[in-house]
């Protein structure tokens, strides 16, 4: 008798990682789902980046998810999805 256990693979997207350096957030990083929300990130911090004597930095990497791990990072850290 042979038994094929095939494990359920759940698919992974691209999601962005968004790091803040010397940035004046309580954060030092989010996951942003869409390029959209990667702006949004991005709008949070524009008065950071414009200040020279800030030394602000953002470095934006793209990782794969599940949903399932996106939407559990989501409710760890309180973000709206």
């Amino acid at each position: 008798m042979t038994v094929t256990d095939e494990k359920k693979i759940d698919t992974e997207y691209l999601f962005y990682k968004v790091e803040y350096k010397n940035c004046s957030l309580h954060y030092d990083y989010t996951i942003c789902k869409t390029l959209n929300d990667v702006r949004d990130a991005l709008q949070c911090v524009d008065t950071d980046l414009d200040d020279e004597k800030a030394n602000a930095a953002v470095i934006i990497t793209g990782i794969g998810m599940t949903n399932k791990q996106y939407s559990e990072w989501c409710e760890k850290n309180n973000c709206d999805e």
